[in-house]
Parts: C-alpha cells; structure tokens; sequence
C-alpha cells in the first residue's frame, strides 16, 4: 500500500470551506470582498438586477452614513466605512465582543455604468446602492419585420 504525504506548509481546508472556495471562485466571479483581511469585516452583501438596475444592500449595522465612502473605477464600485460602537459617557469595558469596525467591498459591474446616477440610502442598518446599467448590457427588443 502506498502511504500519501502532503508536501505543502498550507494548512488543510475542510470539505465546507473547499466548496465555499470554489463557488466563490466560480459561480460569484464579480464579487470581491474582504474577509478579515487588512483589518476589514467581510460584509453581507445582496446584489440583485432587473432590466436596467443593478441594486446592491449591504448590511451594516451602526455604520456612520458620512463615514461611507463609494467609489466606481473600471466597473469595481468600492463600498468603504466604519460601523460605531456607542459607549457610555464616563464608563469602563468589562466585556467587550464588537466594537468600531471598518468595512469595504468591492463588486464588479459591467463597465460602463453611470456613477453619478447611483443612488444610494440608508436604513435599519441596511446600505443601498441602486446603480443604473449601461446602455451595452441592457436586453434589447428586436422586432421581426414581415415582408408580403
């Protein structure tokens, strides 16, 4: 019988996370976001389109709205802030599991779109962009003409 060695200094994956891996890599190819790294929170994010939004909701609870920064270069649109955590005045932590948090995200979109027709607001916790497609990438109709 022939014994098997592994001969990386990776660590192993568990079954779980290789599926996750590989549906990130092939089944979300546009998403980019950052999970833990560089200091940032992995985001949950939901994108949805229709025939001529795509409309994006980021959940971010006690996120600052003017700490949010939203930037679109080449058709990534960057989504960057920071959460709060409120303290009281004149108190001491004894148990402290969250606290000020960063955020970013970045999603890729058709090039194209139309940055400053982004419309975004803020409520409940909940981010949301609603960004207008581009003229290339919207479904056109093409009526078949009869001829007698």
């Amino acid at each position: 019988m022939a014994n098997l060695m592994r001969t990386t200094e990776q660590p192993m994956l568990s079954l779980r996370d290789a599926m996750d891996r590989l549906f990130q890599q092939s089944v979300l190819p546009f998403e980019r976001g950052v999970f833990g790294d560089g200091g940032y929170q992995h985001t949950p994010t939901n994108l949805w389109e229709d025939g001529n939004h795509y409309y994006l909701h980021l959940l971010v609870p006690g996120a600052d709205p003017q700490s949010v920064e939203i930037t679109a270069t080449n058709g990534v649109l960057t989504i960057a802030g920071q959460m709060q955590a409120p303290t009281p005045e004149g108190s001491k932590a004894i148990w402290q599991e969250w606290g000020p948090i960063q955020f970013r995200r970045q999603v890729q979109l058709p090039a194209g779109f139309d940055a400053d027709r982004c419309q975004e607001s803020y409520e409940n916790g909940v981010l949301s962009l609603t960004v207008p497609k581009p003229e290339q990438v919207k479904p056109k109709n093409i009526k078949v003409q009869v001829t007698r």
